[in-house]
């Protein structure tokens, strides 16, 4: 009779040479999950904010249409522009940047890996590149990405269809009953959508 195959707990020293090297469990999907509540949540939060403050870009835009147009005046309204956008999207980039890094952290906590950032130009090898490209792990994971999108889109496209009939009364409400009625949805869909993410979770 065989002996049992002895399955040896990883040492101390192999697990803490492995984070060295970067090599510890993660999930993207933890982090896509988080990730996307927290662009969707950024949206409800921001959304007023967002509303005024490209309201005010568009009162800027028909100033400057009744004076005269010039290169240096063109100049200046696109940069006017660039950064006052760039201004009213840096809070959601900055939450974006935060919560990836964090669903990282909460994962295998605190790490420094100089070893991942070294150049290996086995790396480079196109004949490597293509079969780890074209491997059965990678296909499965893309399919799964695609699919998980797909149901994304579908269910959001699924309740925005809800919501059309529903357009018509918004039309008639001031600015303000207009807001409430989208944060409402949006507040829906948030939901919808997190119920649908943590289910390929669990």
């Amino acid at each position: 009779m065989a002996e049992e195959e002895k399955t040896e707990l990883p040492s101390a020293k192999k697990i803490q040479k492995a984070r060295e090297e970067g090599n510890v469990p993660k999930s993207m999907e933890v982090v896509g999950v988080l990730g996307l509540l927290a662009g969707l949540m950024s949206i409800f939060v921001f959304f007023i904010w967002w509303v005024d403050g490209f309201s005010e870009m568009y009162r800027y835009v028909l100033k400057d249409f009744s004076l005269d147009f010039s290169k240096e005046s063109v100049q200046e309204l696109f940069n006017q522009l660039a950064k006052d956008t760039f201004l009213l999207l840096l809070p959601i980039l900055i939450i974006l940047m935060v919560v990836a890094f964090l669903s990282n952290v909460l994962q295998f906590g605190w790490l420094f890996a100089p070893k991942v950032i070294e150049p290996k130009f086995s790396k480079i090898n196109p004949i490597n590149g293509v079969k780890n490209l074209f491997s059965l792990k990678k296909l499965l994971d893309g399919s799964l990405i695609t699919l998980k999108v797909f149901l994304a889109f579908f269910l959001g496209f699924f309740i925005f269809s809800l919501f059309l009939g529903e357009l018509n009364h918004a039309a008639l409400l001031n600015l303000q009953g207009q807001l409430l009625w989208f944060k409402s949805k949006a507040l829906w869909l948030i939901s919808s959508l997190l119920f649908l993410f943590l289910s390929w979770l669990l």
